[in-house]
Parts: C-alpha cells; sequence; structure tokens
C-alpha cells in the first residue's frame, strides 16, 4: 500500500569507483607489516621450537648439558634452530615493509 507520502532519498555515494579499493590497499600496507613484524616477536619470545616436535632435541640439549657440563655446545644446535626459524620470518618482515610502503606525501 501507498501512502501520499513520498520516499526518502538517501543520499548518493560520491566517491569515484576505485576509491574504496585503493584505502583498503593502502590499510593493508599499513597494517600487514608490522602483523608481520609481531609474529616474529611472537616466535622470538616464546618457546615455539621446542613445540615444533623439537621438545625432544631440548631435553637431549638439557640432558647433555647435565652430564658433560658444555653448555655451549649442547644449546648451539638449538640457537641455530631458532634462527633458522626466524631468520626467513624477518626477511618477510622487510620484504612486506619494502613492497607494501605507503608515502603519505
Amino acid at each position: 500500500m501507498r501512502t501520499g507520502r513520498p520516499r526518502p532519498r538517501l543520499p548518493v555515494p560520491t566517491t569515484p569507483r576505485g576509491t574504496g579499493e585503493g584505502a583498503a590497499g593502502i590499510a593493508v600496507g599499513i597494517v600487514l607489516p608490522a602483523v608481520a613484524g609481531q609474529l616474529v616477536s611472537l616466535v622470538k619470545d616464546s618457546s615455539l621450537l621446542s613445540v615444533i616436535a623439537i621438545s625432544e632435541f631440548t631435553l637431549a640439549a638439557q640432558e647433555v648439558n647435565a652430564f658433560t657440563y658444555s653448555t655451549l655446545e649442547s644449546y648451539l644446535p638449538l640457537a641455530i634452530g631458532y634462527l633458522a626459524l626466524t631468520l626467513p620470518l624477518s626477511a618477510l618482515a622487510r620484504w612486506l615493509e619494502r613492497r607494501l610502503r605507503y608515502d603519505a606525501g
């Protein structure tokens, strides 16, 4: 049923086509490198390497250290494992920062 009153008019969008996609791209370019940096920090600050099937390796390093008192030789492979895990993530974060850099000026 139609009454005698006119329907309210909705505002017409005045932004050009593609502006929303451009803004979303800029937002991703600003946020994504920071998120990648947080991922690298999370891996570095946690004992994630011991969770990823390396717990036996950590235990073996502790046992070798307790038996031989050679701490450096027992934990060096574990440190190399952390480097092997975090260096590619750091490189990915740097690449994302360069690739998605947004210059406001």
